[in-house]
């Protein structure tokens, strides 16, 4: 009975609680980073990353202040040592979590020919080798922008000169690998595909559908949207989202969960 009622001591209900607070201060501040920055609604649903982080920054709020729980004593001499380990493993989780999830955040999201489409970060290649024969190397996720994707277009490359890469990024595209929206390289202002946009996006009025379930999800953006908006497609991995813009400057006025098109 000594031991029971020792464990359910006042001292330890408070050490576990103060470190709950500050695991779950740490845990805001990394929610913010991944949800605020890496991956803005809707684009973390879309490529999943929601379920992972928070099962991770669940167990690390649980684990940590459980922990000191029970290994908390006032006066036991091996207390600072106890707690610096606990400390250490659920940063060093939290930390790996971190890891996890920005190496696959979106990098940029490019617009090419009639569509956007979403770059990670680990698919981010450089172009090397010589002129004559090319190769793509990936580069590292980590240099790749860490406050947020970065909107641009992208121009394939024309002339004789280029054939080579042509042909590389051909059969990288036919592959399933980097396509000319992922190479930094043929990236250019987002600015400059106004053009290409207004000619190739859709607006409310041509959009044309008999499905009812795609006429509603049309009505219902129409609802949200002013009457003139562009619509674009959005291809994030294996799903297409809509993006909604401003016919002026081709300003991105939000991106649904949803495929119109």
């Amino acid at each position: 009975m000594t031991y029971i009622s020792a464990f359910f001591t006042r001292p330890k209900l408070k050490a576990a609680a103060i470190h709950l607070a500050i695991s779950m201060g740490i845990a805001a501040l990394a929610m913010g980073l991944v949800y605020g920055l890496w991956y803005p609604s809707p684009l973390h649903t879309a490529l999943g990353v929601g379920s992972i982080f928070l099962l991770i920054v669940v167990i690390d709020l649980i684990l940590g202040p459980l922990l000191t729980y029970v290994v908390y004593t006032p006066n036991k001499s091996s207390l600072r040592f106890d707690l610096t380990v606990i400390a250490c493993v659920q940063i060093a989780a939290l930390l790996y979590g971190l890891h996890t999830v920005g190496s696959g955040r979106p990098a940029y999201m490019v617009f090419t020919k009639d569509r956007f489409n979403l770059v990670l970060a680990y698919e981010v290649p450089t172009i090397a080798g010589t002129p004559a024969k090319p190769e793509l190397l990936m580069q590292n996720p980590w240099a790749q922008p860490l406050l947020g994707y970065q909107l641009k277009s992208a121009t394939v490359p024309s002339g004789v000169a280029n054939y080579p890469v042509l042909d590389l990024m051909m059969a990288s595209a036919l592959s399933g690998g980097p396509d000319v929206s992922n190479v930094p390289a043929f990236h250019t202002d987002y600015r400059e595909a106004l053009p290409a946009i207004i000619a190739t996006s859709d607006t409310f009025n041509t959009l044309k559908t008999t499905d009812p379930i795609a006429k509603a999800r049309v009505d219902a953006l129409r609802a949200k949207y002013p009457a003139n908006s562009l619509l674009a497609a959005l291809k994030i991995k294996y799903t297409v989202y809509t993006v909604v813009l401003r016919p002026s400057d081709a300003a991105i006025l939000g991106i649904e969960p949803v495929d119109v098109f």
